[in-house]
């Protein structure tokens, strides 16, 4: 169960759309801060923490740290309170289903906004990481 968890978590951790508090109309998943958290680490290294720099380095990697700790938080309840009541192979199936959907909705669909974007505010999961 522990290797499902990590994969529900996983998931979510790339794919399911969170706010951005403190900027209004960005949703996008806990990577997303993550990856921008890094980059703007590397800029803050080189040049200094002044301005909005600062900011937003603080703000970015608190997103994606207490985000991250929530869906960790949810992907273990949905394992070991949920789809381990299933039998094995059922559990297994159920929460491919979900995140193959999962998946799809953001490859397929636009439910990313996004403030950091280089093209256009709403984008796909593909258009998101680019």
């Amino acid at each position: 169960m522990t290797a499902l968890r990590w994969l529900v978590f996983l998931a979510l951790f790339f794919a399911w759309p969170l706010p951005l508090v403190g900027l209004d109309g960005a949703v996008v998943p806990a990577a997303r801060f993550a990856q921008l958290a890094a980059a703007i680490s590397v800029f803050v290294v080189v040049e200094g923490p002044g301005g909005m720099a600062g900011t937003m380095l603080v703000l970015l990697w608190a997103h994606a740290l207490v985000y991250g700790l929530l869906l960790y938080g949810g992907a273990w309840l949905v394992t070991a309170q949920g789809l381990s009541r299933l039998p094995a192979g059922f559990s297994f199936g159920l929460a491919a289903i979900a995140i193959a959907g999962l998946l799809a909705w953001g490859a397929l669909g636009s439910p990313y906004e996004t403030l950091f974007h280089h093209s256009d505010v709403r984008a796909s999961l593909g258009a998101l990481y680019r």
